[in-house]
């Protein structure tokens, strides 16, 4: 079996349990009517802010490979929806696919892309944290899973941050180091990875470009709000007015459940966020679940719709980036 057939099986098992874990003590029918009774306007409301989010992720990426390559937003969104689009099918496979795709329009190495990457997930876990705390911490309205929560993307932030700045000063002697460690690997591996990591270098130079962190903090920021108000409309569509701090907990959970294995769509994963983050603020665990298969939905459904275009724009096959051995 394929690595990444493996990755999809995992996934799929661990939706598998989420999912039933969040329905095992749902009312089914109170469940029913909740969706029935959904409002179609503010569940509307959700695709402009998925959009909004994809936009927004495009004009940070942007920023992060400006000292690399300088262009424009609309060239990369293309390729942040097809990478999205891509995760969705094959958890974290989209990031491979992204950057084939903006690497072959800007005719920029895949590999440099790929540290961009690495600086972009490090500001992801960060604003996100800051988000939580600031929203979380001032209300009390802390349980165990968001405190955990919150922990382990703090600690992720702060792990990136010293790798990535240990990389960025010490490039070279690193290298040889992991050379050196890896000389029971094929020598086919060992040239392979050693190639990644000095390919990939140049992806991380925006760290040494301090007027370049605002920006891409601001944006990242920016970012979670839309994701924050797309879990807002979704629970309004269900006749939920959920505080900033209880959006804050789903986005927060649902972040940490995705650093695991997920199904395709990320089914269970996304339920099981809903229902725990949302039990704290009094929301009734089928009102959750409604609320998080509407968001479900639609946010699957918006990025599938403007992802896959791109990637029959961009002349890539599922099956043709899979078979990819190492970005360039």
């Amino acid at each position: 079996m394929s690595p990444v057939a493996r990755s999809v099986l995992l996934g799929t098992l661990l939706g598998a349990v989420f999912l039933a874990i969040a329905g095992w003590t749902v009312d089914w029918p109170r469940l029913r009517v909740a969706l029935t009774q959904a409002d179609p306007v503010y569940a509307a409301l959700i695709v402009p802010a998925v959009a909004l989010y994809l936009l927004t992720k495009a004009a940070r990426w942007s920023v992060l490979i400006r000292p690399i390559r300088t262009t424009r937003t609309a060239a990369l969104f293309g390729a942040v929806c097809a990478g999205n689009a891509g995760n969705y099918v094959v958890p974290h496979f989209g990031e491979l696919l992204r950057v084939m795709i903006a690497g072959d329009r800007l005719q920029v190495a895949r590999s440099a892309l790929l540290g961009s990457i690495a600086v972009e997930r490090l500001f992801d876990f960060a604003a996100l944290a800051l988000l939580a705390a600031a929203l979380l911490v001032p209300g009390g309205r802390l349980s165990v899973e968001t405190t955990g929560a919150m922990w382990i993307l703090g600690l992720i932030s702060v792990a990136l941050a010293a790798a990535i700045l240990a990389f960025i000063v010490w490039t070279e002697p690193l290298i040889r180091v992991i050379e050196g460690r890896t000389r029971a690997l094929p020598a086919k591996i060992r040239t392979f990875l050693v190639r990644i990591l000095r390919n990939g270098a140049p992806g991380l130079a925006m760290m040494r470009s301090p007027g370049l962190v605002i920006p891409v903090l601001t944006l990242s920021i920016l970012q979670w709000a839309f994701i924050g108000i797309s879990v807002a409309m979704s629970l309004r569509s269900i006749g939920i007015g959920a505080s900033a701090a209880a959006v804050s907990a789903v986005v927060l959970l649902n972040v940490v459940g995705l650093i695991l294995p997920a199904a395709p769509g990320h089914v269970g994963t996304i339920q099981l966020s809903f229902a725990v983050a949302l039990r704290e603020f009094g929301v009734p665990w089928e009102t959750a679940i409604a609320a998080s298969i509407v968001y479900n939905t639609i946010v699957v459904g918006v990025v599938m719709t403007l992802g896959v275009p791109a990637i029959s724009r961009a002349g890539l096959r599922v099956g043709e980036v899979l078979r990819q051995r190492a970005p360039r």
